[in-house]
């Protein structure tokens, strides 16, 4: 199962945000994640906000950067603040 998945299918903002930190460390961890500025990859996560942001921030740089990881980290942080947005929007 891709994080993707693991984050639409979470049982709760906890374990997006859980999800959201381990996808972050694996970048600390890796050369992957030299191709996102160190403010995109910063922990911890403060909260909904500050994950919308950042994939607000992502989108910008994807359609500039054209590099992979940034699609990547876009698409993550994307679809982890819709999830969150729509878990606040439930009853």
């Amino acid at each position: 199962m891709s994080i993707i998945e693991a984050i639409k299918r979470a049982e709760s903002e906890h374990a997006v945000y859980f999800l959201l930190t381990a996808y972050l460390e694996s970048l600390w961890l890796s050369d992957n994640g030299n191709g996102l500025r160190a403010p995109l990859r910063r922990l911890p996560i403060a909260g909904q906000s500050d994950v919308q942001e950042r994939a607000q921030e992502l989108a910008l740089e994807e359609r500039a950067a054209m590099q992979p990881i940034v699609a990547e980290a876009a698409e993550i942080f994307r679809v982890a603040s819709q999830r969150l947005n729509a878990d606040r929007a439930a009853p």
